[in-house]
């Protein structure tokens, strides 16, 4: 087998990502005549008077983003996992026959949980090449093939991969930032007070925080959010985190310290797949289970949202429910 990085010009599939000359511009696609959650009508400024809409998908405001990865999908099998950041690929190429030499490549994943139902030997991955000539890993691994939902004693079975093909999950956990940015911008995200101004990566004294939103109340007033990731899923649940971790257990303990002293916080967790109808905690970590019960109990808002993966892009697929502890 033969080591080395395809063609740039190389289409595996016939969708391409809608791209702009700036690939960390953000799109936001929304269709006119749906009723937001805020009771006025997409597309125009009259306002409509509306109840609280019951969540479905006739419901659900069209929102659309695209990836951020310039360049064409190019579909996959992933060969090995030797760490974290590093996947082997080979690509598949449709112009390959019978004893031509296969073409592997080294791809970068963003993701650093373990996905062990996702990112197995065979798994059907896409990869883009990367821009740029400084890294050492040629191609991005963006998406793969999540295997179908099962009963959750079963989910974390080995057979998993074995039980057909389901949505594709996107493996870029920064993203999910951007996601939520649109629909904060859209006002598209249900369980927040009216806000105003939106500023990305705020810090409160030794902390970070992925969003401020300003408050009408007064001058100074506002919510802090920040965002989670959510790519693993158990049952009908999407889980988080794949892996136990302290990041997220430190700065959902200091969400919950700020709401008890009285500044507005919420918690956006972020579900790469739509088919969930709920989001917890993974049984892999109790001790992030915990702190986001207390952060609950606290007052922080917890919020939850889930998108469609596919080779465009990311398509709204409204708000899931989140439950705060194991199940």
């Amino acid at each position: 087998m033969k080591l080395g990085t395809a063609p740039r010009n190389i289409v595996t599939t016939p969708f391409e990502p809608a791209i702009t000359d700036e690939p960390d511009q953000i799109h936001l696609v929304r269709m006119g005549g749906v009723t937001n959650y805020r009771g006025a009508v997409l597309g125009t400024r009259q306002p409509v008077a509306t109840s609280p809409p019951i969540v479905s998908p006739l419901s659900v405001a069209p929102l659309f983003v695209p990836h951020r990865r310039p360049g064409p999908m190019l579909r996959g099998k992933l060969l090995s996992r030797p760490n974290r950041f590093l996947g082997i690929v080979e690509l598949d190429l449709p112009e390959q026959t019978l004893g031509t030499p296969q073409v592997i490549v080294e791809a970068h994943i963003g993701d650093r949980g373990r996905l062990l139902d996702i990112l197995y030997p065979g798994a059907e991955v896409y990869v883009v090449a990367a821009a740029g000539l400084t890294r050492r890993t040629a191609f991005t691994l963006v998406c793969a093939r999540c295997p179908p939902l099962v009963p959750a004693p079963f989910a974390e079975s080995a057979s998993a991969p074995s039980l057909g093909k389901g949505p594709l999950c996107c493996l870029d956990p920064a993203f999910a930032n951007r996601l939520v940015h649109s629909l904060l911008s859209a006002r598209l995200l249900p369980g927040l007070p009216p806000y105003g101004e939106i500023r990305p990566e705020v810090r409160v004294g030794a902390s970070r925080f992925d969003f401020a939103l300003s408050l009408p109340e007064a001058k100074e007033a506002r919510l802090l959010l920040e965002v989670k990731n959510v790519a693993a899923a158990q049952g009908r649940a999407a889980v988080f985190p794949d892996a136990p971790s302290l990041r997220a257990v430190r700065h959902t303990r200091e969400l919950t310290a700020l709401s008890r002293a009285g500044q507005p916080t919420a918690i956006v967790l972020v579900s790469q797949r739509a088919d969930v109808d709920q989001i917890r905690p993974h049984p892999v970590d109790p001790l992030f289970a915990q702190s986001l019960l207390e952060a609950r109990d606290a007052g922080v808002r917890l919020l939850g949202v889930a998108f469609e993966v596919r080779l465009d892009g990311f398509h709204h697929a409204g708000p899931r429910p989140v439950i705060p502890y194991i199940a």
